[in-house]
């Protein structure tokens, strides 16, 4: 909870720089929920930095922070990231793919607002 916390604070401090490095900000937050257990540095390695360095290698947006649901006994139960995307065609469905790419099940699901709409969708 307290890295939680931690990266929360992090963001909105983050939000509150300059304009001037405001080039990483995104203009669509998209939440992927991964059906998977892992640690905090498991979901790092596995997930957070490849896709963040994918994202900004293409210019597509990058990985905004990541988080971990536990039970009431300190299991993790699934796993999330924020991403900030360029777009929610190209940006989504390249990120989509490297998430299959990088092992994230079918029960994978992302969730963004789309025409004032709720949409959650696989990442087929």
């Amino acid at each position: 909870m307290k890295r939680l916390l931690e990266k929360v604070t992090s963001v909105l401090r983050s939000e509150q720089r300059p304009e001037s490095t405001h080039h990483h900000r995104a203009g669509h937050k998209v939440f992927v929920h991964i059906d998977e257990s892992l640690t905090a540095d498991r979901r790092l390695q596995k997930y957070q930095k490849p896709l963040h360095q994918a994202l900004m290698l293409a210019h597509l947006g990058h990985v905004a922070s990541g988080g971990s649901v536990q039970g009431t006994d300190g299991t993790i139960h699934w796993i999330s990231l924020e991403l900030q995307l360029r777009d929610l065609d190209g940006a989504l469905h390249f990120a989509c793919g490297k998430l299959r790419e990088l092992g994230a099940s079918a029960r994978s699901t992302v969730k963004y607002q789309h025409a004032g709409s709720t949409v959650v969708r696989p990442i087929r």
